[in-house]
């Protein structure tokens, strides 16, 4: 990953052709700090897809975590002595 200033604008289309074929980040900065990113849209899908799949990992999760609770929920109650 490399950092270009902003003011490097008229070369866009030359740094996303660069992001595309070298399938590297790279970062554009705004007055020194890194403002945004561009990068290769394949590069993108595969984090953005494993994303998605974590987060229904977790939706399965609580959804069953919940049927549990629900099956176990008198059990539960009278260990920390709610009933």
């Amino acid at each position: 990953m490399w950092t270009v200033p902003l003011k490097a604008k008229d070369k866009l289309s030359a740094l996303v052709g660069e992001a595309d074929i070298a399938h590297d980040a790279i970062q554009i900065s705004r007055h020194g700090p890194v403002a945004a990113v561009t990068m290769s849209a394949n590069d993108l899908e595969f984090p953005t897809q494993a994303c998605a799949r974590c987060r229904l990992g977790i939706a399965e999760a609580l959804v069953r975590d919940d049927a549990d609770y629900a099956d176990n929920s008198e059990q539960i109650r009278r260990w920390y002595g709610l009933m």
